[in-house]
């Protein structure tokens, strides 16, 4: 699952971790306040994964390539490289989902600090138009990654400033919004939520892509507000139907699987020694 935290202000090898001291995590909820979203899929069939395409479908992702980063196979790596950790903005979101190796997105929170999100196999991200960042290799010095576009791509990066372009005003605008709605205690719906959204549990990847996506979405839950967690049952996020089928779909082959089961309304495990 990925990890993200704040970074510190070492002017080290872009490529190493550059964790602060004690270390700063940064959560999946916070991630979605940025308007980041993130997804885990099964990246060893991802010609044939039915959560992909399904993912295609409902975001309109219709055009697809992939891309190896690596000094023997990309065209002036070296260039290329540099360009990648200029800080910049799109104005559409850049969406990529890594099938071989790893690296890093650093994103800058609503305080403008960065925050170093690390990404690997079977890992997906959306970052949307207009917000700050850029993206670098770590210490593997590898990585291959689907890209991901709605209609034509169009790749031209606006390094900072660039603060004048309407997405970065939009970006900037929602900013507030979740700010707001922090302080008043309200909470977007889930349909209005990327990261919410984006935690919708898929059948594909055998059991242990099964254990992993409910371990996910055992986590977006207990981390969502308080008044998110009301109305369908006790301590339950207000989940769309298809949700509750397949957590339901999960508690039945947790309990055939793995021994214990999985307590749909509470969102805990129920297998005394079994870890999600």
């Amino acid at each position: 699952m990925v990890e993200a935290w704040y970074m510190d202000e070492s002017q080290e090898d872009q490529r190493t971790p550059h964790r602060q001291r004690p270390n700063r995590a940064v959560s999946l909820e916070q991630l979605r306040r940025l308007g980041v979203v993130y997804r885990r899929l099964d990246a060893d069939n991802y010609e044939t994964d039915p959560c992909l395409k399904e993912i295609r479908r409902a975001e309109n992702y219709s055009w697809m390539d992939i891309v190896t980063i690596h000094k023997d196979k990309l065209p002036n790596y070296e260039e290329k490289i540099k360009t990648f950790y200029e800080e910049h903005l799109h104005l559409d979101d850049e969406i990529r989902y890594i099938l071989e190796g790893s690296g890093y997105f650093d994103v800058r929170d609503k305080d403008d600090k960065w925050i170093r999100i690390s990404m690997e196999k079977g890992d997906m991200i959306t970052l949307p138009a207009g917000i700050y960042h850029r993206f670098t290799l770590d210490e593997n010095n590898y990585v291959k990654a689907m890209r991901l576009f709605v209609g034509e791509p169009v790749w031209t990066a606006y390094n900072r400033p660039a603060d004048d372009f309407p997405a970065r005003k939009q970006y900037m605008k929602f900013l507030a919004e979740e700010a707001h709605n922090g302080e008043v205690g309200q909470q977007h719906r889930p349909s209005e939520t990327p990261i919410y959204r984006a935690a919708i549990p898929c059948q594909a990847g055998g059991a242990t892509r099964k254990r992993e996506q409910v371990n996910e979405l055992i986590q977006l839950v207990q981390s969502a507000p308080a008044d998110m967690k009301d109305g369908v049952g006790e301590g339950m996020t207000p989940f769309p139907e298809h949700w509750l089928k397949s957590m339901l779909e999960f508690q039945a082959m947790s309990a055939h699987a793995f021994g214990g089961k999985l307590n749909v309304s509470s969102l805990k495990t129920e297998a005394p020694g079994k870890r999600w």
